[in-house]
């Protein structure tokens, strides 16, 4: 493997490397201690009751926490000064299929002034399908959780705006489900004139046919 990763690189740089080789083989599995796990530690001690489990691999730290306490755990890590992750870089999900629970819903924060990065996860039984929603904390999270809504078929409770993002209203399933048939054919709708009041962007918003003179 490693011998074909320096043929693709030679033939993409005949002139020779501009950086120092590091093999594959010599990236730690494990990286020393730093504040960041200070932070896992800090969610260990004064969230304990819902954490579920943690772990470090190659510098990503991922505590695993119940659904009761995944927005109070956000909002401190946002609000703390001690922490400061004032920026959700991304809210997806996961489904394993043959798992129980089965799916996760997963938060990634950042500080970028330290240049910290934290990743929780709450899994969540088919059965119950609910976690609270992060629009309040993090205006990322509302396109975030509609597309989880969407594909997924997780639901996040007091979401503002529920409407789908890329799917049309009549769409059955969802789609990055994993039992998801690859071939299923979606019923057939009529095409519809959509008035102003029911676009689905905001005015001015890149893409969305905006219109000066209606948009404003």
């Amino acid at each position: 493997m490693a011998g074909d990763r320096i043929i693709a690189s030679k033939a993409a740089y005949p002139e020779g490397d501009l950086y120092e080789k590091v093999s594959w083989e010599e990236i730690p599995d494990e990286v020393q201690d730093n504040d960041e796990d200070k932070i896992v530690e800090f969610i260990k001690a004064d969230y304990g009751q819902f954490v579920l489990s943690s772990h470090r691999f190659r510098g990503d730290r991922t505590v695993t926490v119940k659904r009761e306490g995944i927005f109070q755990i956000i909002k401190r890590l946002k609000e703390d000064p001690n922490y400061d992750f004032k920026v959700l870089t991304d809210e997806t999900a996961v489904d394993y299929q043959d798992k129980e629970p089965r799916f996760e819903v997963v938060y990634i924060l950042s500080n970028f002034d330290k240049n910290w990065r934290i990743r929780l996860k709450v899994p969540l039984s088919e059965k119950d399908l609910t976690v609270d929603s992060a629009v309040s904390l993090f205006e990322a999270a509302n396109w975030f959780e509609r597309e989880i809504m969407e594909f997924f078929g997780i639901d996040f409770k007091d979401h503002p705006d529920k409407r789908k993002l890329f799917l049309y209203d009549e769409f059955k399933g969802h789609p990055l489900r994993k039992d998801y048939p690859y071939n299923k054919r979606q019923p057939l709708i009529e095409y519809l004139e959509v008035g102003m009041s029911e676009r689905n962007h905001y005015p001015g918003e890149r893409g969305a046919g905006y219109d000066a003179e209606i948009d404003g």
